[in-house]
Parts: C-alpha cells; structure tokens; sequence
C-alpha cells in the first residue's frame, strides 16, 4: 500500500474527525439510554464503529483519503459512547464489586492503548507497512459488533429472569424519559461531583498534547525518548486500577472518602505538573511523570466506580452520558484557549485546573458531611437539589 500524501491540514482534519464528538456524543448516547435501554443503543453505537472500521480496511486497499475521513469520523462518533454505556448494564448487576470491576475494564482498556502505542511502530516498519498498521486495528474495533450483540442477547435473557423473579438481582435502571424534572433530580453534589470529574481528566489529558515536546526541549531528550514517558499514565491505570477496585470494594468505601481521596489524588497531580514545568533540571522528570501516573490512575477509577453513588438509581444512563461529556469538555478547549505553546505556562495552566477539580471534590465533601450531621430528615426535606444521593461518610454499596 503507497503512503498516503497528506498535508498538515488533512492530518488535523483526521484528528478533529475523531475527537469532535467526544463532547457531544456521550450525552447523547445518555440520553438515548435512558429512553430506550443501553443495551440496544450499545448495539447501535457498536454499529457505527463496525462501518468505520470497514472503511478504514477499505483504505488499506483503496489509499483514499475519503475512505479514511469517514472511517475515523465514524469510529471518534461512536468510541466515547461505546465506554460509558456499559455502566447502565453492570453497575446495578455488580454493586457490590463495582469498583473492582471498572478498574479491570480500565486496565484492559489501558493496557490495549499501551500495546497499541508499542506494536503500531512495529507495524508501520513491517513488510506490511501502512496497511497492516492500518488493517490490524481496524479488523479488531471491527469485532465489537458480534460481542456487542451477544451482550444485547444477554441482557434482553437476564431481564427476562429478573422480571420473572429468577434472579434477586437488581435489573438495569427503568427507562425513564428525560424532562426538567429529571434534571432536577440531580443534587448539588452530584454537580461539583461532575466538576472535579471535568477538571481530573482536563489537567492531564492536555498534558498528553504538549508533554513530550516539553520534557524533550526542557531535558534535552529526543522525542521518541519523551514519547516513552508518556505511556506511564496510560500504563499505571493498568497496573493500580485492579487492585485499587479491589481495595475500594474490600473496605466498602463510602462517598465521602472517595471524594476525599479524588482530591488528595488530582492535588498531587498538579504538584507533579508543577515539579515538570518549574523544578530544577537536576530533578529527573522520571518522578513528575510518576506521580502524575499514579495520581491519573487512582481518581481516574475513583470516578467511574463513583458514578452510581453520586445518582439517583433512576437515571444513571443520563448520568453516565453527563460524565462522559464533562470530562471531554476541557481536553477539547483548554489547548485552544489557554495554551500558549511555552511549556511551563501550559502546565502551570494544567495544575490550576487540578486545583479547581481538588476544591469542588472537597467542597462536595463538605456538603455530604453536612447532610450527615442533620440526619435523615435533613436528607429527605427541602429542595432536591440539597439532598445527597446516599448517606454520606460510612455509606456502604448496595449487595449485588
């Protein structure tokens, strides 16, 4: 397969195709959830990827450069909503061990990104060349389809037992049409919640745009050796995130230690953005990019795995789709607004949104806290939006 002749404008052109969707889409997808169920929506989603995928392959055979729009406009459309779907089907299947389980979902997820960062190069330098680097990952989003369909089948089988009385499990939310109501029924909570979930992925996804250039000109490396470190926070959640949903479910965390620890852990985030953009050269970036790691990997799971606690049990379709679309929202702006294109200022820009997602998790905490000490009736009175979705610090996750 020739290369493909691409100008600077095409290949931007390919990167906005895919990730222009990332804000929009997931609370589209929330929504159709909501109304019609996620498995036949995961199914449709599923779909428009296999159609991506076939014309990406098609591009290894044809090298036009259409094909390869379409293909990469069609998978971005459907990959964000692809991820959070799920949780409408097994966060009330596995209560219990939720965390656990969004943790091994992540570390595969990141684990699979890894690989793909490793093996891509091999490819491209192959005797297949472009096309293998091409056609192996194309072939493999194209088998979502057939697994997207057995969970469809599955699901439709197991709501079948539940409502049968088969199963004492708790069946996937009621599909509820969405109003203002529906929104009301978020409490204040869940909304700083939300923010600290946009800021947590806004202060490091960003990072992923300048960091190699920065720690290359910073530390006078090349940049295929700063591009190595830059798959530690990739590679850290599919190391931490098994054995921290482990923890998690072990010592039944409540909400308010996870939005505890959420902040503890985006506040060592920005310290690492900050020992990268502003400590001496003698400190190797080895330990900033460490703990960012690290940090990235425990408030990432923490989030995921926090989603069904901070909702009413009714909408957590619509929930998920909100999430999914606040933590695409900075990656998307923050570059276009606020970066200048020195390294430093980028990052410095980068913890101060750390910060600001580090005081409204604590500032959530707070408002938990004070619930608990007026007690029930302080939960269930007044408008909705003061009222927390669980009982707050010792709160224990429902049995699956």
């Amino acid at each position: 397969m020739p290369p493909f002749d691409l100008s600077v404008r095409q290949y931007n052109a390919l990167s906005a195709a895919y990730f222009a969707p990332n804000v929009p889409v997931p609370i589209v997808a929330g929504m159709l959830a909501q109304s019609f169920g996620p498995a036949v929506v995961y199914v449709a989603f599923a779909a428009v990827s296999f159609v991506g995928n076939l014309l990406l392959g098609a591009a290894c055979g044809a090298p036009h450069y259409a094909l390869l729009l379409a293909g990469r406009a069609l998978t971005g459309f459907a990959y964000e909503a692809l991820d959070l779907l799920p949780m409408g089907l097994l966060a009330p299947r596995f209560a219990s061990s939720w965390a656990v389980i969004v943790g091994v979902i992540n570390g595969v997820n990141r684990l699979g990104s890894v690989l793909s960062f490793l093996l891509e190069p091999v490819l491209l330098h192959s005797r297949g060349g472009l096309a293998a680097a091409i056609a192996l990952p194309a072939l493999l989003g194209a088998s979502m389809l057939p697994s997207a369909l057995g969970v469809w089948r599955l699901d439709a089988r197991l709501r079948g037992r539940e409502r049968g009385g088969g199963v004492s499990a708790p069946a996937p939310a009621a599909r509820v049409p969405i109003s203002r109501r529906t929104l009301r029924s978020f409490s204040r909570t869940y909304w700083l919640f939300l923010l600290g979930s946009a800021c947590s992925y806004g202060c490091v996804v960003p990072f992923w745009f300048v960091g190699a250039k920065h720690l290359a000109l910073r530390w006078h490396m090349s940049v295929a050796e700063a591009d190595a470190y830059l798959l530690w926070p990739e590679g850290a959640i599919a190391l931490i995130a098994p054995p921290f949903g482990w923890l998690i479910d072990k010592q039944r965390w409540g909400f308010v230690r996870r939005l505890a620890v959420s902040a503890g852990a985006i506040s060592l985030i920005s310290l690492a953005l900050l020992a990268l953009a502003f400590l001496p050269l003698e400190v190797p970036p080895v330990l900033g990019v460490g703990v960012l790691g690290v940090g990235y990997a425990v408030v990432q799971n923490l989030i995921w795995s926090t989603v069904p606690l901070a909702t009413p049990p009714d909408v957590l379709n619509l929930s998920a789709g909100l999430i999914g679309c606040a933590v695409n929202a900075l990656p998307a702006l923050l570059p276009a607004v606020a970066f200048s294109g020195d390294g430093p200022h980028d990052l410095a820009v980068l913890a101060a949104v750390g910060l600001v997602g580090s005081a409204a998790y604590v500032t959530a905490a707070c408002f938990e806290r004070a619930h608990a000490r007026h007690g029930r009736a302080g939960r269930t009175g007044g408008a909705s939006d003061a009222q927390p979705v669980l009982p707050a610090e010792d709160a224990q996750l429902p049995a699956g």
